[in-house]
């Protein structure tokens, strides 16, 4: 359940014009080598054994599925530093994606904080690379404090990443439904850049290439997508509790998304335009709450799943397995608690 934000005072470690947002790129394609990281740091290739391979499901039955650990220092993007160990693309743009819920990559991340995780690599029979499976586990150490992430199915639930308390680190609504993107006009009373007046900035701006890709900020359904005056290309987003959310100036609607289709948190549902009264490409985002505009920035949601008893036991349990450096895991329990594909 979604909870009304608070709109008296900006909270701190909000953005401020001039930030750039997140590190993702919207690429989905190369997988890279099996390697886990040797104590040291430096990068050792570890053969696969009998113990290593995880059983398949159906569709990948003359498949191996191998456990890849990676950690190393953050030299740069996040993103890019992944691509740099290695990581399938696809396994990064879901890290970047899951921490940036709570980490301004641009103002978090300092020298000397260091990335870690785990994914699955599947191979054919020959040993070949086929694709990337799911993250398992991942962690981001930041002025020496750790945040490491779960992937974990609960009993009477879905697939969701867990914190070390057992809180989801979903919220109902994203922070930011770009990447790697810059905020250049924050909510509030402005001058219209076009029409040379002042009057009420009800959204905050990303500058961003065209093309760059647009996320659904929360599950929901398609109220509108369509061209609408200064807005040029746009779509509005109806979530539970009173929640919506607005996407303006679009080049364009991902897969012919129209009204009443729905969507899921972080799909792709638009790219990066300059359509309608726009100087130039950007984002125009707006976060209502019963119909009533609010600063997406003072949005502060609490977590969508809390474990507890029985299950926060079970999943520290779970957990567990992934701290000790795994080159034999109990493989059909990790599957199993891991809600892995």
């Amino acid at each position: 359940m979604m909870g009304h934000p608070g709109r008296t005072s900006r909270a701190a470690g909000a953005r401020r014009v001039g930030d750039r947002l997140g590190g993702a790129v919207a690429a989905l394609a190369g997988v890279g080598s099996l390697c886990l990281a040797a104590a040291s740091g430096a990068d050792e290739v570890v053969p696969a054994s009998a113990s290593d391979m995880i059983a398949s499901r159906p569709a990948d039955v003359a498949n191996i599925r191998n456990l890849v650990r990676v950690e190393g220092p953050i030299d740069g993007s996040l993103y890019e530093v992944g691509l740099k160990h290695d990581v399938p693309p696809a396994v990064m743009i879901d890290l970047v994606t899951l921490f940036g819920f709570g980490v301004d990559f641009e103002r978090d991340i300092k020298a000397g904080d260091r990335f870690e995780l785990m994914y699955e690599q599947i191979y054919d029979e020959n040993n070949q690379a086929v694709r990337s499976g799911d993250l398992l586990y991942a962690a981001l150490t930041l002025g020496g404090e750790k945040l490491g992430l779960w992937r974990y199915r609960p009993k009477l639930g879905q697939t969701e990443y867990f914190n070390a308390k057992g809180q989801s680190l979903r919220t109902g609504l994203m922070r930011s439904p770009i990447d790697g993107a810059r905020l250049t006009s924050p909510f509030g009373p402005r001058k219209h850049p076009i029409l040379g007046f002042s009057r009420m900035h009800q959204g905050i701006d990303f500058a961003a290439p065209i093309g760059t890709p647009i996320y659904a900020a929360g599950d929901g359904v398609i109220e509108k997508a369509e061209v609408k005056g200064g807005y040029g290309n746009y779509i509005l987003i109806h979530h539970d509790d009173g929640y919506d959310t607005a996407y303006a100036h679009l080049q364009a609607f991902a897969n012919e998304l129209k009204a009443g289709d729905r969507v899921r948190q972080g799909q792709v549902i638009g790219m990066v335009g300059t359509t309608g009264l726009s100087t130039g490409p950007h984002l125009h985002y707006e976060v209502h709450v019963n119909e009533v505009a609010v600063d997406p920035d003072s949005v502060r949601l609490p977590p969508r799943t809390i474990l507890s008893g029985a299950e926060l036991a079970s999943f520290q349990w779970h957990s567990s397995l992934l701290k000790i450096r795994p080159t034999v895991p109990p493989d059909p329990l990790l599957r199993q608690y891991s809600g892995a594909r």
